[in-house]
């Protein structure tokens, strides 16, 4: 998640439409003018979707705390449930008269998709995992299934006597569970709405909240007999209760590798339990408090990050540090790992080590995806994703760069030859069209990706071994780190210098970055300084 909006010089943080904390407490979101019933992070965690009692549903920039637009109305009243689909380009949101809306979050001046058919306050809603349907939960006793492509209604669960508080998708979408005023959570298949086993009972009071494992493993309830319960989806069996709440718990959320568990309740308390197998129902710890009860919890898709809502108007998000880890250890080289980099959506890392190996890791699952990539005769000093997640360039030791298919894992094409010496960085265009790499033999190469040449810029000369490259986001210019501590700039249109080198150092650079517009570049060297330079006026 990035936080600091503008860097200049020696680092400093400008913040707009957010207040500064201390503590765990990263930052207060504030504009919503009465209470904040829910909100979540975008599937690629740069947004933040609320929805109030005061009728808006709002999106939140985390580069700036700005909002990004205004706020959306569907003129229904009190916004009480609202959340992402799976692909972060729309947003659902219920409210107390009865309506549901599906919202195109990237062309926010369009009508929403309106979905009509309860008739009484909508209290939960909720994206199936590919997208397609939407659930929702109402105090009219029914839970209904609506196309979120058309706005159909595709099947209406009824018969139910309370009203239906929070639904929920299992992670393969086939079934739903939801939980409702008689203190029990029942689940039903999503396609014909009929029962599946029994209902699971334990708690005393009404649940207010369920959330369903990432890896599909567990369920758990949040209820006003204060206690939290964690259900092993399978058996539908009670495997832990937790109790460190001193009022109605109203709200839990899992971490994405299932490990942690936040919650929220009436006692104005963000709590963290690990659920680490032999630590169940051992003290949580406390994240922070609003000043009002809690209505919403959820975690950042890296797992570092917790995000309350809360009747006080507010919405605050806290830092975990190190009170669980993002994911496990992802342990499977035989030697030291050289690079690693993640797709853009986070749900991939790739890494290249020594062993001369490839490995492509599910970040939530923190399994491989598949058996490691075989090609290389020498380390694997640098890996890197295209910016659509479909093609992996590794360059090594034994003086080649290689291409692979990420999904299937297969290689693309032969290898690129042309360095004398070891391929120490490599990296894509933001187009996809060229790849940068930078050699022992001080010289940086731009490759078209269609043929597998070299293209008909460079090669780019310097005059010590090039370390790490990278491209703007525009694409417009590329730049190297050399072991003499400079950085290099080139237009890549034309392969002439931008100007003279940036002296980062007398150390070798071992990383760089451009700004997100292009106007700063950061680097990274072995005498610990980092160091950022405006190019803009260059």
């Amino acid at each position: 998640m990035r936080l600091f909006p503008l860097f200049t010089g020696i680092l400093s943080l400008n913040t707009y439409g957010m207040e500064q904390n201390g503590g765990r407490l990263v930052l207060t979101l504030t504009g919503h003018e009465s209470g904040v019933t829910s909100t979540a992070y975008s599937p690629n965690g740069r947004l933040i979707g609320s929805g109030s009692t005061d009728g808006t549903v709002r999106m939140w920039d985390l580069c700036t705390g700005d909002e990004l637009m205004s706020p959306l109305r569907s003129g229904d009243g009190a916004v009480s449930s609202s959340a992402f689909a799976p692909g972060g380009k729309s947003l659902a949101s219920a409210t107390a008269a009865g309506s549901v809306c599906i919202w195109d979050i990237l062309t926010s001046h369009r009508a929403p998709l309106g979905l009509l058919g309860h008739s009484d306050q909508v209290l939960s809603v909720e994206f199936s995992p590919d997208g397609s349907v939407l659930a929702s939960g109402s105090e009219d006793k029914t839970v209904r299934l609506w196309s979120s492509t058309t706005g159909d209604q595709l099947i209406v669960m009824s018969g139910h006597v309370w009203s239906m508080n929070s639904v929920k998708f299992s992670t393969d979408g086939r079934l739903l569970a939801f939980s409702s005023d008689n203190n029990s959570i029942q689940t039903q298949h999503a396609t014909t709405g009929e029962p599946v086993g029994q209902p699971l009972h334990g708690h005393t009071s009404l649940v207010r909240g369920i959330e369903v494992s990432p890896d599909g493993k567990w369920l758990a309830s949040a209820s006003a007999d204060e206690e939290i319960r964690l259900w092993d989806v399978q058996s539908g069996t009670s495997i832990a209760t937790l109790r460190d709440h001193s009022v109605a718990v109203t709200c839990v959320c899992f971490a994405p590798n299932s490990q942690s568990l936040a919650s929220g309740g009436y006692d104005k308390s963000i709590l963290l339990w690990n659920l680490q197998r032999g630590m169940f129902g051992s003290v949580s710890i406390t994240l922070g408090t609003h000043v009002s009860w809690i209505r919403s919890v959820g975690f950042s898709p890296d797992g570092l990050y917790v995000l309350s809502a809360s009747d006080d108007a507010s919405i605050r998000i806290w830092d975990t540090g190190n009170l669980q880890n993002a994911s496990p250890a992802l342990q499977a080289h035989d030697d030291v790992v050289l690079s690693v980099t993640t797709s853009h959506d986070g749900g991939i890392i790739v890494s290249g080590s020594a062993d001369s190996l490839i490995r492509i890791w599910d970040t939530p699952a923190g399994k491989q995806r598949l058996p490691p990539l075989v090609g290389h005769i020498g380390s694997v000093t640098s890996v890197a994703l295209s910016s659509d997640g479909c093609l992996i360039v590794s360059g090594s030791r034994d003086h080649t760069i290689r291409l692979w298919n990420a999904q299937t894992g297969e290689p693309v094409g032969d290898p690129l030859l042309g360095h004398t010496d070891r391929v120490n960085g490599v990296t894509f265009s933001p187009d996809m069209r060229f790849i940068a790499s930078g050699s022992e033999d001080t010289l940086v190469r731009i490759w078209d990706v269609s043929t597998g040449k070299a293209s008909n810029i460079g090669p780019l000369s310097r005059q010590k071994s090039a370390t790490t490259v990278a491209y703007s986001s525009d694409g417009r210019l590329l730049a190297a780190g050399d072991s003499g501590g400079q950085i290099y700039l080139w237009y890549t249109k034309m392969g002439e210098k931008n100007y003279s080198a940036l002296q980062a150092s007398d150390h070798s650079v071992q990383a760089i970055a451009f700004s997100p517009g292009g106007v700063r570049i950061a680097s990274g060297s072995k005498n610990t300084m980092v160091h950022i330079w405006d190019i803009s006026t260059k």
